[in-house]
């Protein structure tokens, strides 16, 4: 099966030894032969004692497959239909995600739980796409535009989506198709500093075939002014910060029987921009282009004994040019195989179980040849009740190359108590295969690198009360050989020196104070506590031990105010950072800073037609800011849009 992957996905052959392939074949055979056998045994013995009634958790299901998870969950699907985001970096941040970015349209990453953007899994359709060179994505790169639906998960259980989940994950995609219906959507806005955003959406289907298709372009000037203070005070233009973007996303899917569907998804995008660079840089020039290829196809029933398949390819190709017209030329390819089951046993009990395949590829000057991997891994979980406490384990285990990596075991427990709290716990185990770039980057790169591990434990409780829901989690993460790149006197050298342990604090409120047909008033927030300290070192810097860890908030904050007036719907979002720390020592940071949004929409309806006039104003009070160091942030912005809906 392996070297038929290899086949369709890279005409270019493995330069892999023959015999380590050999070994990982029969791995995979063995796996493979396994997991299904167990769905035939499972589902045969699931049908001797069919159950009487379908099994009943309360959960939040994140792409439907995987698992269901029920504690640590931040849904942000409310944000999405305000259509005033352009990306998924910005719809993150304004739902209370740290986030880390250059500069609008610019790199933009997230932290999750006091750790960084490379050490969460990044889902779409429960596939991760983050890249095998780096570990990363640039979450500017995702339009909201694509989405119908985004997740935050924080549990243990982020861990079964895949490699790298040590702090959590994203979910995101779009909803299930809904066949029978035809929808006919335009969205157009002007916003501040030359930007321009577009899209259609066209859903055509029957009671058997399904086509949606989704076509948007934004372009950005940027040009805003930033002020600077190094030996006198200035006041420039932004320069060198352009945007373009623009893409399609195409799905068609089918009934393939009564209670199965077969869907197929084509997402292609193109990037060019600008590349911000310090302030005190006198000419910046460099540019970047990305080019974005994603497949993605899946055949799912939807019976009670869930069974699903799905395939992926990511064809993703980066053009760097610096400020000495220097080009560099990235690709990297990757091809998914994941298959799984649910079975139902008996009235309160579920197994899931299921097998997945990453075949990596990776072209890069720097690597002095192609280079590759493949992840292997298989993954089952219980869930059952014993009287009161319903539990949930699972596992996973991961092949990596011709390499058996330790199994990641979790386990989640929780209970209600007078139908109104929830009382939960979970513990489990992480880890993140270390990177194309950490192993073979010339010069720097590490074969001798190990896995990065996280040891993750968490206690909370829900309460939710007729208007009221009140959330809190306490965590703690230990976490060991972390990969650091450090200077060695001549070039910077990827290693394992470096531990840290997370200890946090999370708490969710929201309440409605008014909730009628004319009038809806609601008020929320979420703040977290996040202590990252390094714990262990092995390069003679035990003075740092204790420090926060950089670019880590120790606290967050986000509030939001709801209010809706008949068909005027006013939202006003506030977000806090604390100071981030620039360097290990601690003795230079980043400011803290406050940011309000205010956000006007305004819906008509005229008969099957909706149309939506929105006002956005960005940035409030002006007010300064910096993610990284010489890049000043935007200030206020303002953003006009109207958006068609027929059905």
């Amino acid at each position: 099966m392996t070297n038929f992957l290899k086949k369709i996905c890279f005409p270019i052959d493995f330069p892999e030894n023959r015999n380590r392939m050999m070994v990982l074949r029969i791995k995979i055979n063995e796996l493979i032969f396994l997991t299904f056998s167990l769905m035939s045994g499972i589902t045969a013995l699931a049908n001797v004692n069919p159950p009487s009634d379908s099994l009943t958790l309360d959960s939040v299901v994140i792409n439907g497959h995987r698992y269901q998870a029920h504690s640590s969950i931040n849904l942000i699907n409310a944000n999405l239909s305000q259509r005033n985001f352009q990306n998924l970096g910005e719809l993150l941040e304004q739902s209370g995600v740290s986030v880390r970015s250059n500069g609008v349209g610019q790199l933009t990453l997230a932290s999750i739980r006091g750790l960084y953007g490379n050490q969460m899994n990044l889902l779409w359709e429960g596939i991760n796409i983050q890249s095998p060179m780096n570990g990363n994505f640039d979450l500017s790169l995702i339009p909201v535009f694509f989405l119908d639906n985004a997740s935050l998960v924080q549990n243990n259980y982020s861990s079964l989506s895949g490699n790298s989940a040590l702090s959590g994950s994203i979910a995101f995609g779009e909803k299930k198709p809904l066949f029978g219906t035809n929808k006919y959507s335009a969205y157009f806005a002007l916003g501040s500093f030359g930007k321009r955003t577009g899209g259609t959406d066209i859903t055509l289907s029957n009671n058997r075939l399904y086509s949606r298709t989704r076509i948007f372009a934004t372009r950005a000037l940027n040009n805003y002014p930033i002020i600077g203070y190094e030996q006198t005070p200035f006041r420039k233009e932004q320069i060198n910060n352009d945007f373009l973007s623009y893409g399609v996303l195409q799905e068609l899917a089918i009934h393939t029987g009564k209670k199965s569907v077969f869907n197929i998804k084509a997402w292609l995008q193109a990037t060019d921009r600008g590349l911000t660079d310090a302030i005190s840089v006198p000419n910046p020039r460099s540019r970047q282009e990305d080019e974005i290829k994603r497949i993605y196809v899946n055949w799912e029933s939807n019976s009670k004994n869930n069974l699903y398949v799905k395939m992926a390819y990511f064809d993703e190709k980066i053009i760097f040019t610096d400020n000495q017209s220097n080009v560099y030329h990235n690709k990297a390819q990757t091809f998914v195989l994941d298959a799984g089951k649910k079975v139902l046993i008996g009235q309160k009990s579920r197994l899931n179980f299921g097998v997945n395949e990453v075949l990596n590829r990776g072209v890069v000057r720097e690597y002095n040849g192609i280079k590759t991997q493949n992840l292997l891994s298989g993954f089952v979980s219980f869930e059952s009740k014993l009287n009161k406490i319903n539990y949930t384990f699972s596992v996973r285990e991961q092949f990596h190359n011709d390499r058996v990596l330790l199994p990641a075991p979790a386990i989640e427990l929780y209970s209600f108590l007078y139908k109104k709290t929830k009382l939960r716990a979970s513990s489990g185990l992480s880890y993140r295969v270390p990177t194309f770039n950490d192993l073979y980057w010339t010069p720097g790169g590490n074969l001798d690198l190990v896995n990065e591990q996280a040891f993750k434990n968490e206690i909370g409780a829900d309460y939710i009360h007729k208007k009221l829901i009140v959330s809190l989690s306490v965590y703690h993460n230990e976490l060991s050989n972390l990969i650091v790149w450090q200077d060695n006197g001549t070039f910077w050298e990827a290693k394992n020196i470096r531990g840290a342990r997370v200890l946090g604090t999370e708490l969710k409120i929201k309440t409605a104070f008014i909730n009628n047909k004319n009038t809806e008033l609601n008020i929320g927030g979420f703040g977290a506590l996040n202590h990252s300290v390094y714990t262990i070192t092995e390069d003679g810097s035990e003075d740092i031990i204790g420090n926060q860890l950089i670019f880590i908030p120790l606290e967050t904050a986000n509030g939001f105010i709801n209010l809706k007036f008949r068909n005027l719907y006013i939202n006003i979002v506030g977000n806090y950072s604390g100071k981030r720390y620039i360097s290990t020592d601690n003795s230079t940071f980043l400011e803290h800073y406050f940011l309000a949004d205010i956000n006007f929409n305004y819906k008509y309806k005229i008969k099957k037609a909706v149309t939506k006039f929105g006002l956005t104003v960005n940035n409030v009070f002006n007010k300064g800011y910096e993610l990284y160091l010489g890049r000043p942030m935007m200030g206020r912005s303002f953003l006009i849009s109207m958006a068609i809906d027929i059905q």
